[in-house]
């Protein structure tokens, strides 16, 4: 339950990312966004899914700073953010099947903190 879960959560944020990049800082948007990834984080602690939890938590906290208006809304943000997105769904489909995690989670998750770290 937790990965059909968890997949519409992902399916919710890319397509929420997406009205993103016409509605730039929306609010409503952004906390949709906010709150299924927070889904996802919750149910992989619930779970023992610690990948999943670590990189969900980065995403997080670059939603939160997005909502707060401590960062800007720019195309080159949503582009990354849909990329940890797709590494998410990589994480997700990792853990449920035992395929490998995506290549691509480090570079991804050191964006991120580059992101929050200014």
């Amino acid at each position: 339950t937790y990965f059909e879960e968890a997949t519409e959560h992902v399916a919710t944020i890319e397509a929420a990312l997406l009205s993103l990049e016409e509605q730039a800082g929306d609010r409503e948007v952004l906390d949709a966004i906010f709150r299924a990834a927070h889904s996802v984080k919750g149910g992989s602690g619930i779970f023992g899914l610690t990948a999943i939890g670590e990189f969900t938590h980065a995403l997080e906290s670059v939603l939160d700073r997005l909502r707060e208006g401590e960062l800007s809304c720019t195309r080159d943000l949503v582009d990354l953010l849909l990329q940890a997105n797709d590494v998410l769904r990589g994480l997700l489909a990792s853990a449920r099947t035992g395929v490998a995690e995506p290549g691509e989670r480090d570079a991804v998750l050191t964006c991120l903190g580059q992101v929050l770290a200014g």
